[in-house]
């Protein structure tokens, strides 16, 4: 939660700074930066764009869940995420893990906030709060700390995206909230999320 509220503020200076520094206005990105003409996957056209951003997206997804599942790195990060203080009772640097996994959390940011202005088509300085918000709520409905989840939470996210787009368009800037309150209402631990019974 520290981390949450301190990189919101981050998130609202370096918004002032851009704003300060390019202006407010929307800007659009070329359709030819990551590739020249659209896809056809399964008889549907895609831009390049989305394509590239798809496929980079699930690699580090991809990464992530081997780091997490396949490595010892990643059980000491696991053990770290559950239980800190038992983490520390067991003789776990938990100092040098937790430092790990904030890089990893950094570079998985990064490599977020560059591919989602080509899913986007456009770019401006206001465009990170509607960003984390969405990925909030697609993290929370999958669960905290699942990345299987959380492409699942992205695939409902998206689908539901686009049904709220074509029938209630007026309403698709609330779909992540309505989204997140339906999930917590209903499964508080998110859809792949496993019960932790307390001692």
């Amino acid at each position: 939660m520290l981390s949450l509220i301190l990189f919101f503020g981050l998130s609202q200076v370096i918004e002032a700074l851009a704003t300060l520094g390019f202006g407010s206005s929307e800007r659009s990105i070329p359709g030819t930066v990551l590739g020249n003409g659209p896809i056809s996957v399964l008889q549907q056209t895609f831009p390049i764009a989305w394509v590239v951003s798809g496929a980079v997206s699930l690699a580090a997804v991809g990464a992530i869940y081997v780091y997490l599942y396949r490595t010892r790195l990643g059980q000491l990060t696991r053990a770290v995420m559950a239980q800190r203080e038992e983490a520390l009772s067991t003789g776990i640097d938990v100092q040098r893990i937790s430092a790990i996994a904030f890089g990893i959390g950094i570079a998985g940011a990064a490599v977020a906030g560059v591919l989602s202005p080509f899913m986007m088509g456009s770019i401006t300085p206001a465009m990170g709060v509607g960003v984390t918000i969405t990925s909030f709520a697609v993290i929370v409905m999958g669960s905290l700390g699942n990345p299987l989840g959380t492409v699942a939470g992205g695939i409902i996210y998206g689908i539901a995206l686009m049904f709220m787009q074509t029938y209630f368009s007026s309403w698709a800037n609330l779909l992540p909230y309505l989204l997140l309150i339906a999930i917590l209402l209903i499964k508080p631990t998110g859809l792949f999320g496993r019960r932790v019974r307390n001692a």
